[in-house]
């Protein structure tokens, strides 16, 4: 907002803000959309409890969200995954979701925080599906009746999925 209004100030019109932030492309892993097949994955990086928090924050208001949340322990992503305790996963009660894939080398884990997170009346409309490898996960959203994807990755668990 600040840059839009500092653009403003100064005299750029703002079709020409509107067409600039347009063409902008997201960063790597933060907001890009691939399309896989008629699909549309929304990729988001996730390392650490404030970064998911936020990703989640963004996702809140969404309708009949499919969320996978793919969380690899490899050297690059960092051995220790015990930082998914301090993410604020019970925010998942408000949401209005579908099903949630847990994913990765340490999608046990996930699926743990997320059981704890969720209420009793979440856990019984919630599809709570664990699929290990990021390629299995992948072949299921592939023959899905669904459009959308929202996928909250590991760097190691998104460098797979570019692969695939």
């Amino acid at each position: 907002m600040a840059s839009i209004l500092s653009a403003f100030s100064i005299g750029i019109q703002i079709e020409d803000i509107n067409h600039a932030l347009k063409a902008t492309k997201p960063a790597f892993g933060r907001g890009e959309i691939i399309n896989l097949n008629g699909k549309k994955l929304h990729i988001f990086l996730v390392k650490n409890p404030a970064g998911f928090n936020l990703n989640l924050d963004l996702l809140k208001n969404l309708n009949n969200l499919n969320l996978c949340l793919v969380l690899n322990d490899n050297t690059a992503d960092g051995k220790d995954v015990s930082w998914i305790w301090d993410s604020n996963l019970e925010l998942l009660n408000d949401f209005d979701l579908n099903t949630i894939f847990c994913c990765g080398s340490r999608s046990e884990d996930m699926l743990l925080r997320c059981k704890y997170a969720l209420n009793d009346e979440n856990m019984e409309s919630i599809n709570l599906i664990e699929i290990k490898e990021i390629h299995k996960l992948i072949e299921k959203i592939k023959v899905s009746e669904e459009k959308s994807y929202y996928l909250l990755l590991t760097y190691t668990a998104m460098l797979e999925l570019r692969k695939i």
